[in-house]
């Protein structure tokens, strides 16, 4: 490994762990594309500054109740990020406080929208359901394999937003 990745990985971990510390609750897809798209930092390095930071106590994997994996900075981690926030410049601290913007624009939308799976006696039963301000909405169906579930799942992940935009009045 030369002086160039191993600089790009650590930079890599101070970003993650700031932009975890920001937007509690943010999924690794969503951390992962946001730290590709914006800091322009190669899947490599991200992964394996990930995968250090997780290893190494400084972020924590939490299972929420629809069964979504989000990252939690750790009480080690704040420490590691207190530390080490003074090396990062002003504009690249603008930049990553824009990144949480949107990060946390995002995750706001992604918390509206979930959905349970489970096994039953007659099949595998999907709870759907959509959350705002004006909508609150829940709904179980029964499907016949676990591949018709899983199929519903992504479409309702997909498609509920503007569904229910649509029935709200939201959508033309």
């Amino acid at each position: 490994m030369n002086d160039k990745s191993s600089y790009t990985k650590a930079e890599a971990k101070i970003h993650i762990l700031y932009l975890v510390d920001r937007v509690p609750g943010v999924t690794y897809s969503m951390l992962r594309d946001s730290c590709m798209q914006s800091l322009y930092v190669d899947f490599f390095d991200f992964s394996d500054a990930y995968e250090e930071l997780i290893s190494g106590n400084l972020m924590d994997k939490v299972l929420t109740e629809d069964s979504v994996e989000v990252l939690k900075i750790s009480d080690g981690g704040k420490a590691v990020l207190s530390d080490l926030i003074a090396s990062i410049n002003d504009k690249l601290l603008a930049v990553l406080d824009t990144i949480a913007a949107d990060l946390a624009r995002t995750r706001k939308e992604n918390d509206k929208v979930s959905c349970r799976k489970m096994l039953t006696a007659n099949g595998f039963e999907v709870i759907l359901k959509y959350k705002d301000e004006k909508i609150c909405s829940e709904t179980k169906i029964i499907c016949a394999s676990e591949e018709e579930a899983d199929r519903l799942a992504r479409n309702w992940k997909s498609a509920s937003g503007s569904l229910f935009d649509f029935l709200s009045g939201g959508a033309g």
